[in-house]
C-alpha cells in the first residue's frame, strides 16, 4: 500500500464526489464502494475498494486513508480526522475539496505555462538533429574531396556529426539522462540537496517570484482551511508548511511551534525572519490574532499571492516565447551557414 500513486486529478475528484455522496446522506462504506464502481482507473477502484474494506472493518476513515500515504498527504488525512472529532466530517471534506481544486487550477497554470517553451525546445533539436543527419555526411563527403580548409563553424558541424556516428557518445547521453534523473529524485528525498536547490532558485531572476508566489498563495489556503476546521495552531502551521513546499518554512516550522507554546505569537517570530516570511505575511497574521478574524484575512492573502502568480506567469511567458524563438533561430542559422560557407568557398575559386 505505501508503494500505490494516483494522480493528483483523480484524488480531487475522490475528493469531491466523496462530499457530494455524504452530503447526500450515503453512508461512507456504499459512497466508497460507489466511487470505486464509477472510477475507470484499475488502480484508483483497487485504492477505493480497499477503503471500503476497511471501514467496514470498524476503522476511522481516517485511519484507512493513513494506509496509503502515498495517495493521501498528511494534512489530507489529518483534516479528515478533525471532521471525525468535531462530527463536521462532510464539511472538512469539502473544504478540502475546495482547496484540492483551486490548487490544481495552480499546477495546470504553471504546467500550461511551461508546455510551449518545452515543446519548442524539443521540436528545435530533433529539428538540427534531423538536418545534422541528413545532409551532415553529404556534405562531409563533399567536402573530403577537397584539401581545402574548412570554416570554424563547418570543423564544428562535422564534429558534431562524427560523434552521433560514435556508440560511447549515446551511451554518454543515456548515462547522463540517467543521472539526471537519479539527481532529481535525490532532490525530493534528501532535504539538504533540495534546501540547497530551492535557495539557489529562490534567487534566481524571475524563477524566484513565481516560487515565493505559489509557495505563500498555498501556504496561507492551507492556513485558511485548517484554521476553518479547528485544527491546532501547532499542527497548522507545520502542515501548511508541509504544503507550500518550501524546504525552509518546513525547518523553520518547528522552530515557529515551539516559539507559540513558549507564549511568543506567531508574528513576532516572523518579524524576526524576514527573509523567510515576507513583511505582508507576518502584519496580516498579527491583524488576524488581534481581531480573531483569521480566515478572511488569510483567504484575501491567498488570492493576492495567487494573482500575483498568474500575472508572474504572464510575464515570463511572454518573455521565454520571443527568446527561445530567438536561441532556435541562432542554432539553425548557425546549422546552415556551416553547410554554405564551403560552397561559398568554391563557388568564389570557381569564378
Amino acid at each position: 500500500m505505501n508503494r500505490v500513486r494516483l494522480p493528483g486529478s483523480e484524488v480531487v475528484m475522490f475528493t469531491r464526489q466523496l462530499q457530494v455522496l455524504l452530503g447526500s446522506g450515503v453512508p461512507i462504506a456504499r459512497a466508497l464502494e460507489v466511487l470505486a464502481e464509477q472510477t475507470d482507473r484499475a488502480d484508483s477502484g483497487e485504492v477505493f475498494f480497499s477503503l471500503q474494506r476497511l471501514v467496514l472493518e470498524g476503522r476511522y476513515l481516517s485511519a484507512s486513508l493513513a494506509r496509503f500515504p502515498a495517495v493521501f498527504s498528511a494534512m489530507y488525512i489529518g483534516l479528515i480526522r478533525v471532521g471525525e472529532q468535531t462530527g463536521q466530517l462532510t464539511d472538512s471534506i469539502s473544504l478540502l475539496a475546495e482547496w484540492m481544486e483551486r490548487d490544481q487550477e495552480v499546477r495546470q497554470k504553471v504546467r500550461g505555462a511551461l508546455t510551449y517553451p518545452a515543446v519548442v525546445v524539443v521540436v528545435a533539436g530533433l529539428a538540427v538533429i534531423l538536418l545534422m543527419n541528413m545532409l551532415g555526411p553529404l556534405f562531409i563527403s563533399m567536402f573530403a574531396e577537397t584539401n581545402a580548409p574548412l570554416p570554424l563553424p563547418t570543423q564544428v558541424v562535422v564534429k558534431l556529426v562524427e560523434l552521433q556516428h560514435k556508440p560511447w557518445f549515446w551511451l554518454s547521453l543515456v548515462v547522463g539522462i540517467l543521472l539526471f534523473v537519479r539527481a532529481g529524485r535525490s532532490w525530493v528525498l534528501n532535504p539538504h540537496w533540495r534546501l540547497w536547490v530551492w535557495e539557489r532558485a529562490a534567487a534566481t531572476p524571475g524563477v524566484g517570484g513565481l516560487l515565493v508566489a505559489a509557495t505563500w498563495s498555498r501556504y496561507c489556503a492551507a492556513l485558511s482551511i485548517l484554521s476553518a476546521c479547528g485544527v491546532q495552531p501547532q499542527r497548522s502551521y507545520r502542515f501548511a508548511a508541509e504544503v507550500s513546499g518550501d524546504p525552509r518554512l518546513i525547518i523553520d516550522a518547528d522552530l515557529l511551534v515551539q516559539s507559540v507554546l513558549e507564549g511568543e505569537t506567531v508574528s513576532a517570530h516572523m518579524y524576526l525572519k524576514p527573509e523567510l516570511y515576507p513583511r505582508v505575511i507576518s502584519s496580516s497574521l498579527e491583524m488576524a490574532h488581534d481581531t480573531g478574524q483569521a480566515k478572511p484575512i488569510l483567504d484575501y492573502l491567498t488570492r493576492f499571492y495567487r494573482e500575483d502568480l498568474e500575472v508572474r506567469l504572464q510575464i515570463l511567458q511572454g518573455l521565454i516565447e520571443p527568446l527561445l524563438l530567438l536561441a532556435t533561430s541562432a542554432v539553425l542559422l548557425f546549422l546552415i551557414l556551416a553547410l554554405m560557407l564551403p560552397l561559398y568557398g568554391r563557388l568564389q575559386e570557381a569564378s
